[in-house]
């Protein structure tokens, strides 16, 4: 878990320095096709019937597409003016849309205490959005905002169609297989958009730098340690535990490249906090589908 949780914070992290080097788009690109490539040594000859069975689902494809979805308007994002640990914190509202989501796709109930945890975000993300000053927006704050709330809602969509396919559609669904075939939508839907926005030429050495880093100790390493974790965590214990992934760029953010944050933006992302664990605790357990 441990792994997961370091792993994926500092994905936001290598996202904002790898994009200095290369556009958003084709990064998102290279970074899965690269993944593919290599757990198709690992997983292809072991996994291939069931990778195939999953191909062949709709609704597969409806969960990656949602992934890729998030993960592209969280890459544009970051090329805005917001910091790494903002982009990792608005991100994880997810946590708060997915039982919204759920009543709609999974026919489950909503709390009260939901709606209460929704208002409380919606509050944090305003304090961190104006800094304090409610009579004045950033334009590129706000886009960078806005496609970061979009990326939010897509991962909720991932995390229920996922929770859909593996406990509802296919029960016995293959994590490991899920992955691959996750990873390999992406890549494809990650290429045409690519072409696009105009194609894709080669990275330099200090963008393949990043690339590696980010397909390797933020997309490959956490997902395994997230997979294997599963067998000893419930779901809700392991969403509480990945919280903590918003502290890494946090802490890259203040100690590496010293930002500084106002009063207005540390209160918003208390709030926030504090309503994604109302939103966790309030789910008593139930799975969450990741």
């Amino acid at each position: 878990m441990l792994t997961a949780i370091v792993g994926w914070g500092f994905s936001t992290s290598f996202i904002e320095f790898g994009l200095k080097y290369i556009e958003p788009v084709p990064y998102l690109f290279f970074r899965f096709i690269l993944t593919t490539i290599i757990i198709s040594f690992v997983l292809l000859p072991i996994k291939y019937k069931k990778i195939v069975e999953l191909l062949k689902l709709r609704i597969t494809w409806i969960v990656g597409v949602s992934e890729f979805s998030g993960l592209a308007f969280q890459f544009i994002a970051i090329s805005y003016n917001i910091s790494a640990g903002l982009a990792a914190l608005l991100s994880l509202l997810f946590l708060i849309i997915v039982p919204f989501l759920s009543v709609v796709f999974l026919d489950e109930t909503i709390h009260p205490i939901h709606m209460f945890a929704v208002f409380l975000a919606i509050f944090g993300v305003l304090l961190i959005t104006t800094n304090g000053d409610f009579t004045s927006f950033s334009g590129g704050s706000i886009l960078a905002i806005s496609l970061l709330l979009l990326s939010a809602f897509s991962y909720g969509m991932y995390i229920v169609f996922t929770s859909k396919l593996s406990i509802i559609i296919k029960p016995d669904t293959d994590p490991l297989a899920l992955f691959y075939v996750v990873m390999l939508i992406i890549s494809i839907f990650s290429l045409l958009l690519s072409f696009f926005f105009g194609g894709i030429s080669g990275p330099s050495f200090d963008a393949w730098k990043w690339i590696v880093y980010i397909s390797v100790l933020a997309t490959i390493a956490p997902f395994i340690g997230y997979f294997y974790a599963m067998k000893y965590y419930s779901a809700n214990l392991a969403s509480i535990f990945l919280l903590g992934r918003i502290f890494v760029p946090f802490y890259i953010d203040v100690f590496y490249l010293k930002v500084k944050y106002s009063f207005w933006v540390v209160g918003g992302i208390i709030v926030l906090i504090t309503a994604m664990v109302i939103a966790i605790l309030s789910e008593g357990g139930k799975e969450d589908g990741l």
